[in-house]
C-alpha cells in the first residue's frame, strides 16, 4: 500500500472511531474496495436516476434539488431554492453542453433567459462526485452502520482533485451506501480538520425507470399565460428559447404579449383559474392533504414536476393557495384562513414520518431527552438531532434544560392545536 493510502486509511479509522454517525457501527468491513466497486457498479447499471437532493450547510443553508439523469450524457437539475444560485431555476447538461435558465425576478424582470456554456459540472452533481471518488479506489475504510433505521455501509475516501459542487476546502468524502440496494443515500464533504462542510442527502430515489421524454426541455417562463391546449416537446422548447431571447429587450416586451393570443394562449384569471382539469386536480389534492410538498403532489396527481410548478405558481398568483417552508420543504395549503402560520408548519411536519412520530411522542411524554427520543424511535442520534433542529426552528418544539440534560417538549400552541384535532375541534389531517 502506498504511503498516501496508508495515511488516508489511518486518518479514516481515527475519524470514524470518533464519528457520531458511526457510533452505532457494527465494525469495519474487511474489503472496503469491494464495497466501493459494488456501489459504482450499481450506479452504472441504473440506466436512469431520479432523486431529490437535500443539501445542508454551510451556515443555515437548506436547499432542495430535483435531479433526473441518464448517466453520463444527460442530466437535469431543478433548483427548488434559486436564491442559492443567483436566480438559476433549471440547469441541464447534455453531451457536455450546459444550459441554464434564469426566470424573471423583481430585480431583473425582463432581462433573464436561456444561456449556454461549455461546462460539464452543474449544481446537483453530488452523486457523480461521490461515484468519481469511489472509482479512484482511495477508500480508507468501510464500516457497517445504521442510518435512519436501515443498514448502510459508511465509506471514507479522498475527494476528487476538483470536489465541486462541494466546497474547495473538501479534503475527503464520507459516503453512506444502502447495504441492500447499494445506492448512495448521503454524501458529506469533510475538511482537513474533520469538520463537515456540506451534506447532500438523496431521497425518493428511483433507478432503471423511463424518464420523461422532455427531460432536456425547459418549462415555460413563470407567468400568467397558459397554452390551450397544452404544448409539449420540441415546439415548447423552441418557443421558450424564442421568448427568452425576446425578453432581453424591454422594447420587444409589448410585442411578445400582444402575440400570445394569436399563438393560442389566453390570460388566466381568478375566475377561470380552476377551469383547467390538471390545475383543479392539484388544488383538490392540496385541500385534502394540507402540507403536501411538491414531490408528494406530483405523486398524488400524476403530474410531472415542471408542469406542477407552473400550475402551483398560477394558483399562488390567484390567491387560491399559500406556501410555507417547513423542515427543508416548501409545503402548500388552501388559502382560506383555515390554518394559521403555526398550524401550517405543524401540518407540514406531520407529513414526515419521523417528525410526526417525534411530535406524537412529545405530545404523550413531554420533557424527553434526545437519547430517550432516539430509543423510542429506534433511529440514530444524529438523525433525531436533525429532525429536532427542524422542529425547533419551525417553533413546533421547544428546548429546556434539566441540569446538564437538554429536554424537549411541544410548543404550547402546537400542543393546543393537536389537542383540538383529537377533540374534533379542528379538521383531522
Amino acid at each position: 500500500m502506498l504511503l498516501r493510502e496508508k495515511i488516508l486509511f489511518t486518518l479514516a479509522v481515527l475519524v470514524l472511531a470518533a464519528d457520531p454517525v458511526a457510533a452505532g457501527a457494527a465494525g469495519p468491513v474487511a474489503d472496503a474496495d469491494e464495497v466501493a466497486l459494488r456501489t459504482v457498479a450499481a450506479y452504472e447499471q441504473a440506466g436512469s436516476i431520479s432523486a431529490t437532493v437535500a443539501v445542508h450547510g454551510p451556515g443555515d443553508r437548506e436547499e432542495e434539488i430535483l435531479i433526473r439523469a441518464e448517466p453520463p450524457d444527460c442530466f437535469r437539475a431543478d433548483l427548488l431554492h434559486p436564491e442559492y444560485h443567483d436566480g438559476v431555476g433549471v440547469v441541464v447538461v447534455r453531451d457536455g453542453l450546459l444550459w441554464k435558465y434564469w426566470p424573471p425576478t423583481a430585480d431583473f424582470p425582463a432581462t433573464r433567459g436561456a444561456t449556454t456554456d461549455n461546462l460539464s459540472n452543474v449544481p446537483g452533481t453530488y452523486l457523480e462526485t461521490a461515484v468519481s471518488a469511489l472509482r479512484s479506489m482511495t477508500v480508507g475504510a468501510a464500516w457497517t452502520a445504521e442510518h435512519d433505521g436501515r443498514p448502510v455501509y459508511l465509506l471514507r475516501t479522498a475527494a476528487p482533485a476538483d470536489p465541486w459542487p462541494f466546497p474547495v476546502e473538501t479534503e475527503s468524502l464520507r459516503i453512506l451506501v444502502d447495504a441492500g440496494s447499494m445506492e448512495i443515500v448521503q454524501v458529506e464533504g469533510i475538511d482537513r480538520d474533520g469538520a463537515v462542510l456540506l451534506t447532500a442527502e438523496f431521497g425518493e430515489m428511483t433507478t432503471g425507470v423511463s424518464l420523461p421524454e422532455d427531460i432536456f426541455a425547459f418549462c415555460l417562463p413563470k407567468g400568467i399565460w397558459q397554452r390551450v391546449p397544452p404544448v409539449t416537446g420540441a415546439p415548447l422548447l423552441n418557443l421558450a428559447f424564442f421568448l427568452s431571447h425576446l425578453l432581453f429587450f424591454a422594447s420587444d416586451l409589448a410585442v411578445v404579449f400582444h402575440a400570445w393570443p394569436y399563438l393560442g394562449y389566453r390570460q388566466v384569471s381568478r375566475e377561470n383559474i380552476l377551469e383547467n382539469r390538471t390545475r383543479r386536480r392539484i388544488y383538490e389534492a392540496i385541500r385534502s392533504m394540507p402540507g403536501a410538498h411538491m414531490h408528494m403532489l406530483s405523486r398524488l396527481t400524476g403530474t410531472n414536476i415542471g408542469t406542477l410548478r407552473y400550475h402551483l405558481a398560477l394558483l399562488q398568483d390567484a390567491g387560491k393557495i399559500v406556501a410555507a417552508r417547513t423542515g427543508g420543504y416548501v409545503r402548500y395549503y388552501e388559502n382560506s384562513g383555515r390554518y394559521d402560520e403555526n398550524e401550517m408548519k405543524i401540518l407540514g411536519s406531520l407529513r414526515n414520518e419521523a417528525k410526526s412520530t417525534i411530535i406524537s411522542i412529545l405530545f404523550r411524554e413531554p420533557g424527553l431527552s434526545r437519547k430517550e427520543i432516539a430509543a423510542r424511535l429506534g433511529i440514530s442520534g444524529p438523525a433525531v438531532s436533525r429532525h429536532l433542529k427542524h422542529l425547533c426552528d419551525d417553533g413546533t418544539v421547544e428546548v429546556g434544560e434539566d441540569g446538564r440534560t437538554i429536554r424537549y417538549r411541544l410548543d404550547a400552541r402546537a400542543g393546543a392545536f393537536l389537542d383540538d384535532v383529537l377533540r374534533g375541534k379542528k379538521k383531522r389531517y
